[in-house]
């Protein structure tokens, strides 16, 4: 069993080893006289060997120097005291050979010390903490990370015992690889193959302060030295993300698992990972059927889907988002919405959701019947009123002509406006009655802007500009009337008028589509009051109705224009409700 003072080079003995060099050689110089006096000639020089041998091992930069010294010492007595020729060769002879042999251990102790230094700065400077055991696990040495990482110096550590810095279930697992018997080599060694192999183990320790680390633990037995070399790395960080890792990952799986929606996740190629009991009970199939078929084999969409463009939205927008119809064994078909996003974009790693639409598809369809029904008596209805309007309009005119009192001329002219302004009215509701009843879709901005500047009859002198190319918005399907109205006010109010401009700018949370015109404009205090119903010249019910229309997608319109500059409306629209063709 080696000793605890193991490295601890400046404890013991060696802190006097000057004092004993120099009571050796004073031994040496006065037993020299003394076997000079007694005529033993022979002898004496042999004295001056353990100090010359410790010198150049202790003090191997001045051992050489010293034993010089001493040798040309030894010759000056042995010159002076004897007569003796051969007495004297024979001392210089030795002197050199003590030179010789003190450069060796000179030598050699110099190449261990710098051995020593140079392992003494690994073993600091490793990165583990690292710890030396004699063979029953006693601590008699270990490095700064060691200490710092069990919170106890080095003093305190040789009086702990190991047990101490270990859990219950550590110190288990410590028992059953380690033999504990210090006379059998063989076993200690065996019972190290685990720590010495692979990865280590996991160990609990229980620091100082009552903090616990879970760390991986390396040994080796160092056979030559009777020593153990243990290393701890620290892993209660990884320890603790793991939990909590695993924690995300359960609460991810619970959410997955007993998510309402379909939820499929799977590559760009279609090769389905994973897929959660919601799915597995829409597609009507087992977990692993659904994992070898291809997503795309899945469903089937009402329009044909370009990849690039699904990558494109996904990239731009976060998602793609679409309807699409689910073939079933031996199950009615389904209409689901579908929304895919991009949850990896370095493995095209991707997560879609499907919700069930199937029945309000159904609701919509029967809404969408009972709409067009209503628009049908609708029309019937106003048409037959129209017709009896212009029969009394008809009667209130040959009324005039046939009235010879101006009392009664004067009641029926304001009758004559009254069914007039209801003429107008039911005229203009003919306009607006599908407001609503079609669900909204993806128009192409810029031709309706174009199919408007066709149809609207232009005044001489006044040209239409818009910067709005290969944009797609997703709004009522009336969106072309709403942008008919509004250039019709201004051909219709805006004196002066000679531009009308159109452009789209982007918002921090929108889009914005401005129209603009060069015609007098609003008045501050008239910015809102356009807005309401019955506002203005023929009824004011034109924006009033933009604004409604507009609003059925969540589109807001608003007027900022400056009062004699022109006028600005401002239609904000959600950033997920505009997408650009790939080329623009």
């Amino acid at each position: 069993m080696i000793k605890s003072d193991f490295l601890q080079r400046k404890t013991g003995i060696y802190q006097y080893r000057a004092l004993i060099v120099t009571a050796l050689t004073i031994s040496a110089l006065i037993l020299t006289g003394i076997c000079l006096y007694l005529k033993i000639e022979i002898l004496f020089p042999e004295l001056y060997l353990i100090p010359i041998s410790l010198t150049a091992l202790w003090f191997p930069k001045k051992g050489f120097y010293f034993a010089a010294l001493l040798s040309i010492l030894l010759i000056f007595i042995s010159a002076i005291v004897s007569e003796d020729a051969y007495i004297i060769s024979i001392t210089i002879i030795k002197s050199i050979i003590y030179i010789g042999i003190s450069a060796m251990i000179a030598t050699i102790s110099l190449a261990i010390r710098e051995d020593s230094v140079k392992y003494s700065h690994l073993f600091e400077s490793s990165g583990a903490a690292t710890a030396i055991t004699d063979n029953s696990m006693n601590i008699i040495h270990c490095n700064w990370d060691f200490s710092k990482l069990t919170g106890y110096s080095l003093k305190e550590l040789r009086r702990i015992s190991w047990n101490d810095l270990l859990d219950d279930e550590s110190v288990r697992i410590i028992n059953k690889l380690i033999k504990e018997n210090d006379d059998d080599e063989e076993n200690i060694s065996s019972g190290f193959t685990e720590f010495t192999s692979g990865k280590g183990i996991e160990l609990k320790l229980n620091a100082a302060k009552s903090k616990k680390y879970y760390v991986i633990a390396k040994a080796r037995y160092i056979s030559e030295l009777n020593i153990i070399l243990i290393s701890f790395i620290d892993i209660t960080d990884k320890k603790r993300t793991e939990k909590i890792l695993k924690r995300s990952k359960n609460r991810f799986q619970k959410l997955f698992q007993q998510s309402t929606d379909a939820i499929i996740i799977h590559s760009a190629q279609g090769k389905i990972y994973d897929a959660n009991k919601q799915a597995l009970m829409l597609f009507n199939a087992g977990y692993d059927e659904i994992k070898n078929t291809n997503f795309a084999d899945l469903i089937t969409f009402e329009e044909k889907i370009i990849p690039e463009r699904i990558m494109a939205d996904m990239t731009l927008k976060g998602y793609y988002n679409t309807e699409i119809t689910i073939k079933r064994e031996n199950a009615p078909r389904l209409v689901a919405d579908l929304r895919s996003s991009l949850v990896d974009p370095d493995t095209k790693v991707i997560q879609t959701i499907l919700r069930d639409i199937t029945s309000r598809k159904k609701n919509e369809e029967a809404l969408n019947v009972a709409s067009k029904k209503l628009s049908i008596l609708a029309s019937i209805t106003r048409h037959d009123i129209i017709n009896q309007i212009m029969v009394a309009l008809a009667n209130l005119e040959f009324a005039k002509e046939d009235c010879k009192e101006r009392n009664i001329e004067k009641y029926l002219n304001n009758t004559e406006k009254a069914v007039q302004i209801i003429q107008k009215q039911i005229e203009f509701s003919r306009d607006y009655q599908d407001m609503g009843c079609k669900p909204p879709k993806w128009q192409d901005l810029g031709e309706i802007i174009k199919n408007c500047t066709r149809t609207v009859s232009l005044n001489p002198g006044v040209k239409i500009n818009s910067e709005i190319n290969g944009v797609h918005i997703f709004a009522d399907p009336m969106l072309e009337k709403i942008f008919a109205n509004l250039i019709g006010n201004s051909i219709m109010h805006a004196e002066g008028l000679s531009e009308i401009s159109l452009s789209l700018t982007a918002d921090e949370d929108s889009y914005i589509i401005l129209y603009r015109d060069n015609g007098p404009g609003i008045p501050e205090d008239k910015k809102e009051l356009i807005f309401k119903a019955g506002y203005g010249s023929n009824q004011g019910y034109g924006l009033y109705l933009i604004r409604e229309i507009l609003s059925i997608t969540g589109i807001e319109i608003r007027e900022t224009g400056t009062f004699g500059e022109g006028v600005i409306f401002e239609l904000k629209v959600p950033l997920e409700d505009i997408r650009f063709d790939t080329n623009h």
